[in-house]
């Protein structure tokens, strides 16, 4: 059987799991700051943080009003 590839956050989250001994709230509450992976120990990528959000430009709300459909 073909092992499962993980993505790369994945991989990422699963590395701080393990070197946290397995606790999600280790992992959270992680102080290593050093660490190159610290950014990501929670499976996201802080450098996309708001991409693919709705503003309310997008959305057809403009200055309190919604745009006709």
């Amino acid at each position: 059987m073909e092992a499962k590839s993980l993505s790369p956050l994945k991989a990422i989250k699963a590395h701080c799991l393990d070197c946290c001994g397995g606790s999600r709230r280790e992992v959270k509450a992680c102080e290593i700051a050093d660490c190159p992976l610290h950014p990501f120990r929670l499976g996201k990528n802080p450098h996309r943080k708001g991409i693919g959000q709705k503003t309310p430009e997008k959305a057809g709300v403009f200055e309190g009003k919604v745009a006709a459909r």
